[in-house]
């Protein structure tokens, strides 16, 4: 009778080492499984990372950027009711011959007499015509608006107001006194200032806050505010 005893034990024994093999294997299945899920949601959460802080890192970047090449370029701010730090006066406008102030490339001229702006001329705007011609009477040959005028004008015009140009003195004509600024430098005469910047020509008035920001692809009128 022993003997049955014994045969059954060592089965049940021989279940009970399945049942704990199966269980150890699938516990250790379902660590893996856990683990998965965590290892997959950190390697999201790091792509989600990177991805989030490149614009962020960017963005600075490029103001950082954008305000270095402003200052390369000699960026000057017109003000109203002061001239510029660092400006020289110009001491050739006395007069009604005044002189000639030129940007580095030659292309254009301001021109400052009796201590004024008068005008300042663009060579290119002749071949470009950004601004169309004029006619001063019928029937006369259109000239190109190649001038921005800053004085001389009646009160019911716009100052500085672009125009064609007929007469009076101009850079190229002999014995004319001129100055050519480098990029960055700024002179005035009386209330008006002209700042040479490798972007454009800038003139304004710092007692009216009439002005203009002037290149070879066109004149911004601008008009500070009191």
């Amino acid at each position: 009778m022993r003997n049955p005893i014994i045969k059954v034990s060592a089965v049940a024994l021989i279940g009970l080492l399945s049942l704990s093999l199966t269980s150890c294997r699938t516990g250790s299945g379902n660590q893996n499984a856990q683990s998965s899920p965590e290892a997959s949601a950190s390697g999201n959460g790091t792509q989600g990372s990177a991805q989030s802080e490149a614009p962020q890192s960017s963005s600075p970047t490029a103001s950082t950027q954008s305000t270095t090449a402003n200052a390369q370029d000699g960026g000057v701010t017109p003000t109203l009711g002061s001239i510029p730090q660092g400006a020289s006066r110009l001491e050739d406008t006395g007069d009604s011959k005044g002189i000639w102030v030129n940007s580095p490339s030659g292309n254009i001229h301001c021109w400052f007499a009796n201590d004024v702006l008068q005008l300042c001329m663009v060579d290119s705007y002749r071949e470009d015509k950004p601004y169309g011609e004029q006619e001063f009477f019928p029937g006369t040959q259109p000239l190109a608006k190649d001038n921005i005028l800053f004085a001389g004008l009646s009160k019911d015009k716009e100052i500085p107001y672009i125009s064609a140009r007929r007469d009076g003195p101009l850079p190229t004509n002999q014995g004319e006194r001129l100055r050519t600024l480098a990029y960055g430098e700024t002179v005035y005469a009386g209330n008006d200032v002209c700042a040479s910047t490798s972007e454009a020509m800038v003139c304004w008035d710092t007692e009216t806050g009439d002005g203009a920001k002037i290149n070879r692809s066109g004149t911004e009128i601008f008009h500070l505010k009191k």
